[in-house]
């Protein structure tokens, strides 16, 4: 009996003893490779939620005659070149797109907020098509005779270009806004849901050719028609579904400029241009140059941006975290051309759409 006691006994020992080694190894397991396998499986279901890719394109005025941009008389010529395309090539692109099955969209057709930010809508349809959005900067419209348009008006119920300098000084052909219209009008499938671009703005010269402003040099019956003319055409902007972006008044830097200067600025542009467009949540650097976090960068969150237009294709571990949405954009202009070939072969064929009448070859690289 006592044996069996003994035994009975020595076993339940055991038993604990294999029992216990068995939780403590249960409860000390590394599920690092389950957690990762499982965190895999939720990125890749995200992933295919989202799985739309949006890409961004801007560009600025258009230059009409290289003739006259690239002269050696216009002073402007390497900036021209720098930062503008040409009617040419805007035309070469939009068929390249086309042919290349982008579609145009609206920036919140494909984008919903969620947590502060905006994130890509679940359930896109397409139809097998690539969305991209497109915004055109600065649009002042501020020189004359170097091969840019001087203004853009309404006339008979459609969008015109205007130079004063031409013989034909009203064209639907020699600006990314008649020349967009255009194109969508010859190809109603390009645009989804009747997307336009987005403008982005400035007004220390105008705003699409109308010197309206504090800072103008008009007055009397000549700036109350200016002022007419520039409220009905951003009335009929709007309603083809052209959307309006703050890029500061003065076209001033972002990064640099001291707190007061900025402030100054963006209070200016709500104040005077916020006055005809009215109120927007879309501000697009100038030059691109920002940092998150910055007192002007938390200046522009504070009085109701929420969604910053950039420059590149990276974002930073701060943008990411932050309560505000970064979109970064594909430049659009001669220096992209010639330097993002490969960066753009998904895109279109940058030497295919590059206007040879260009001062600067197409094989000439620089730093970009």
């Amino acid at each position: 009996m006592k044996k069996f006691v003994l035994f009975f006994l020595c076993s339940v020992f055991i038993i604990s003893i294999l029992n216990g080694f068995f939780i403590f190894r249960i409860s000390n397991l590394n599920f690092d490779h389950i957690l990762a396998e499982e965190g895999e499986e939720i990125a890749q279901t995200t992933e295919e939620k989202q799985s739309v890719e949006v890409q961004h394109f801007f560009t600025h005025e258009l230059i009409y005659s290289p003739e006259k941009a690239f002269s050696t008389k216009n002073s402007l010529r390497n900036s021209f070149d720098r930062d503008h395309l040409t009617c040419t090539e805007f035309k070469n692109i939009l068929n390249a797109l086309y042919e290349n099955n982008f579609v145009l969209v609206d920036l919140y057709d494909v984008y919903e907020e969620k947590d502060a930010k905006l994130v890509v809508k679940e359930g896109l349809n397409f139809e097998g098509k690539k969305p991209f959005v497109l915004s055109f900067d600065d649009m002042t419209y501020d020189t004359k005779n170097r091969g840019i348009v001087e203004k853009i008006v309404v006339r008979n119920g459609k969008l015109y270009d205007f130079a004063s300098v031409e013989e034909e000084q009203y064209t639907q052909e020699r600006d990314c806004l008649t020349i967009l219209e255009g194109f969508i009008e010859e190809h109603p499938d390009f645009s989804f849901n009747n997307a336009r671009a987005t403008l982005c703005v400035t007004g220390y010269n105008g705003m699409l050719g109308y010197r309206v402003f504090s800072d103008t040099y008009l007055s009397g019956e000549e700036l109350e028609r200016e002022e007419e003319s520039l409220k009905n055409l951003i009335t009929f902007l709007k309603e083809k579904g052209y959307r309006f972006a703050s890029h500061s008044y003065g076209h001033i830097n972002t990064l640099f400029s001291s707190y007061e200067t900025f402030c100054k600025d963006v209070e200016k542009w709500k104040n005077e241009i916020g006055s005809y467009v009215g109120e927007t949540e879309i501000y697009c650097y100038p030059g691109g140059a920002h940092k998150c976090g910055t007192s002007n960068n938390e200046f522009l969150k504070s009085n109701g941006f929420k969604v910053f237009l950039c420059t590149g294709n990276m974002m930073t571990a701060s943008e990411m975290e932050d309560q505000a949405t970064y979109l970064y954009r594909h430049p659009l202009d001669g220096k992209s051309l010639r330097n993002c070939e490969v960066e753009y072969e998904n895109f279109f064929n940058t030497k295919d759409v590059y206007d040879p009448e260009r001062q600067v070859s197409f094989n000439f690289k620089e730093n970009y």
